[in-house]
């Protein structure tokens, strides 16, 4: 009885969220990130030191406002009635609002970063997902925030990821 009770607390600790792990397995984190962000045929490139990007240099041209609540530590991405809240505590949105997981972010110095593993998960441009998979079901939440796709590649060489975040519909 005891080794049957082992055994199971080892696989409670062993296990991941799938596909938290599925975008682990894509993306080298804690590597500089070089992100372009593509609007209206205009590409805009930052570095970062790490995979967490701020919120405003993705959303700031294509969204209708980002707002920042001090004191319940929340920002918020609005477009088209919608929103993304992005906050650290546990909140359950409403039919116009998603909760991006506290885990997916940081909040730093007045900033808010998301780690930018998931949002290539979501929106990976060569990504073939099931209906029913949690990918495809972010993409629809998301889906009001005029992302095309997001293609990432490591660069070897300089020891960089780089991410292209589409916003432009492909002529």
């Amino acid at each position: 009885m005891v080794a049957l009770f082992l055994v199971g607390v080892n696989s409670v600790f062993a296990s991941t969220d799938p596909f938290e792990q599925r975008a682990q397995q894509k993306f080298n984190a804690n590597r500089p990130t070089e992100v372009t962000v593509r609007i209206d045929k205009k590409n805009t490139t930052k570095t970062y030191k790490n995979n967490f990007v701020p919120i405003r240099f993705l959303f700031e041209k294509t969204s209708e406002q980002i707002t920042w609540n001090n004191k319940t530590k929340t920002a918020t991405v609005i477009k088209n009635g919608k929103r993304i809240l992005f906050t650290t505590k546990d909140i359950k949105g409403s039919i116009n609002q998603i909760v991006w997981p506290k885990g997916w972010l940081i909040l730093k110095d007045g900033r808010t970063y998301i780690d930018m593993i998931y949002l290539n998960q979501i929106f990976d441009r060569y990504g073939n997902y099931e209906t029913n998979s949690e990918e495809s079901a972010w993409e629809q939440k998301l889906g009001f925030i005029g992302i095309a796709y997001i293609d990432s590649i490591y660069g070897g060489k300089n020891s960089t990821e780089h991410v292209f975040v589409m916003f432009d519909k492909e002529d």
